[in-house]
């Protein structure tokens, strides 16, 4: 619902043949900046992983000011690594 009411954006990661990811994001307000939120990525670790900075200097070219993620907590080492800092924890409860 989120990406046909706009709400979320798509990236399809390709490697020239397949697609091999999807990244939803979406963009909010902080103060006076325009933060690029990463609110899913799917797909082959490795592959994602070589993308990311790219897709770091992509939105920064568009002028946001930096990026917030949703992320599994196996991403964690990855995301450290690329300068990220834990501010909120996300927890769930399916009924």
């Amino acid at each position: 619902a989120d990406v046909y009411s706009g709400n979320v954006a798509l990236i399809l990661v390709w490697d020239g043949e397949k697609a091999t990811g999807l990244i939803g994001w979406s963009a909010f307000i902080r103060g006076a900046d325009r933060v690029a939120k990463l609110v899913w990525v799917t797909g082959k670790h490795d592959e994602l992983s070589r993308l990311y900075r790219s897709l770091e200097s992509d939105f920064r070219a568009c002028g946001f000011a930096g990026i917030a993620a949703v992320a599994r907590p196996g991403w964690h080492k990855d995301m450290k690594r690329w300068g990220y800092r834990m501010t909120h924890i996300e927890y769930e409860k399916d009924f």
